[in-house]
């Protein structure tokens, strides 16, 4: 009986091409998802750092995510291919359903990045995706932070550490409270002017930096997790301080400068400065922890 020839598939005539395929359809994917979240919030939500928080949440999955970007190769099984696909399909329907930061909408990207994960791998291959998953689950826990940290002692604490940096600066200034006064006016820091929101993105930040650059000292890396709140405190001082300075100030356009420090994109410079120093702090120490650790070998 002669023999039946086969045609092979095209996945098996050229496996290459195939994995190449299945690869950019999952970055494109990945990509819409992170995109799209972004947007979402942005166009709901009234303030900028909303948005922010949602774009260090997904760039920092990102980067836990990127030794493996290289060797990625989406390979699923049925069931998680099932499974991520509802996933990803409620998570988008959600997303574009979103009015407000709600509840449940702040589970997005945990959601969402649940799918994507089981769209790549199976379901036992999950726990490589842990760090980058761990990231996007610090949107809701960073709502939670922002919730349950004590407003008033944060406020009365930044009003002393401005009065601090004024006076060491040479200028005669005085806190009671939350208020900061100097000799031609006075601030009044309120709970938006407290730094909660600049804690939990330095916080965010700093558990990224952690996972995708692991301190070899297991000991600084809770150190430096705690060092973070400290400067995101401390650069918020630095803000109110100069708004103190501009209050009392006698400058013609003075409530323009205010309403700019204070509202506008001069408050993201502080939090952008007080990124800078934790990431130069955290890579000083990392630099010089790997060279201790090269010359004991």
């Amino acid at each position: 009986m002669p023999a039946v020839s086969r045609q092979p598939s095209t996945c098996a005539a050229a496996p290459a091409s195939c994995l190449a395929l299945r690869r950019r359809l999952w970055l494109t994917l990945a990509a819409l998802t992170a995109v799209g979240h972004i947007t979402m919030v942005s166009l709901t939500q009234e303030s900028p750092t909303r948005a922010l928080m949602s774009l260090l949440i997904w760039g920092g999955a990102l980067i836990c995510l990127e030794d493996q970007l290289p060797e990625l190769a989406p390979a699923p099984s049925a069931f998680s291919l099932g499974l991520g696909s509802l996933l990803l399909a409620v998570g988008l329907q959600r997303t574009a359903a979103v009015l407000h930061l709600d509840s449940a909408a702040v589970l997005l990207p945990i959601w969402l990045g649940t799918g994507l994960a089981l769209l790549c791998w199976p379901l036992r291959r999950l726990l490589r995706w842990g760090p980058s998953l761990l990231v996007l689950a610090l949107l809701p826990l960073s709502e939670l932070l922002t919730r349950v940290l004590p407003e008033p002692p944060l406020s009365h604490l930044t009003a002393r550490l401005c009065q601090g940096l004024l006076l060491l600066g040479g200028v005669d200034a005085a806190a009671a409270g939350r208020q900061v006064t100097l000799s031609g006016g006075s601030v009044l820091i309120s709970e938006t002017c407290a730094g909660i929101d600049v804690i939990a993105q330095l916080l965010v930040i700093a558990v990224v930096f952690v996972l995708a650059f692991p301190l070899p000292l297991r000991r600084s890396r809770w150190l430096l997790l705690a060092i973070a709140p400290l400067v995101a405190l401390l650069g918020n001082a630095f803000r109110i301080a100069l708004l103190a300075l501009i209050s009392a100030s006698q400058w013609p356009n003075k409530d323009w400068w205010f309403g700019f420090f204070h509202e506008e994109s001069g408050s993201l410079m502080f939090s952008g400065l007080s990124v800078a120093v934790f990431g130069w702090i955290y890579l000083a120490v990392l630099e010089r922890q790997l060279q201790a650790r090269e010359q004991r070998i």
